[in-house]
């Protein structure tokens, strides 16, 4: 009777036991699929917000050599106006 109580138990135990498991490996799953699609998707966003910064220190750079040449060309002007 004590053995039968422990191995009934014992049953028990292991069915509730490989239940919770199985259910943490599906969320478990789930949460992986969620999180390499997120992170793709970051990728994404970091590859595109790259790109625009890039353009924009373009942008940057022409405006400053534009402002250089303009500045060159006003010194050279007051230089023949002296």
């Amino acid at each position: 009777m004590i053995s039968d109580d422990f191995g009934g138990a014992g049953d028990h135990d292991e069915a509730s036991v490989g239940t919770a498991p199985g259910t943490e490996e599906k969320k478990k799953r789930k949460k992986e699929k969620m999180g390499s699609g997120s992170l793709s998707l970051k990728k994404k966003h970091v590859s595109s917000m790259v790109q625009k910064w890039q353009k924009v220190k373009k942008e940057v750079e022409l405006e400053e050599q534009t402002r250089q040449m303009r500045e060159a060309e006003i010194r050279r002007k007051l230089a023949e106006l002296e």
